[in-house]
């Protein structure tokens, strides 16, 4: 008897690989999101511009910031806030993808 979650994302990545499934979608963001691609690179220089901020958040490390690192602390956050919305809308995305497929295999739709 063939079980009825095989070969879906249930089956597949909910057991071992969730990690896999979400590295999958930030990759994917990376290749081909242009806008992901640039907010990634302001990221990065947010934090080559402020090594001490990037110690704090990398190492939890109490560091004294000075004004002009501070200043960053709000854009870096925006960032980070706009790449988090586009990676949780890619997995949704996928997510859905994937009960369109279990939803066919269970006869549901057409």
């Amino acid at each position: 008897m063939v079980k009825l979650f095989d070969q879906t994302f249930i089956e597949s990545y909910c057991n071992d690989y969730f990690d896999e499934f979400i590295s999958n979608s930030t990759m994917f963001l990376k290749n081909k999101n242009s806008e992901y691609q640039r907010l990634l690179d302001k990221k990065h220089k947010i934090l080559k511009k402020c090594p001490n901020l990037e110690e704090i958040l990398d190492n939890g490390t109490r560091i004294a910031l000075s004004k002009y690192e501070a200043k960053y602390i709000r854009e870096y956050e925006l960032v980070m806030i706009d790449l988090t919305i586009m990676e949780e809308k890619e997995m949704f995305l996928r997510g859905m993808r994937e009960a369109y497929y279990l939803f066919k295999k269970m006869n549901l739709i057409k």
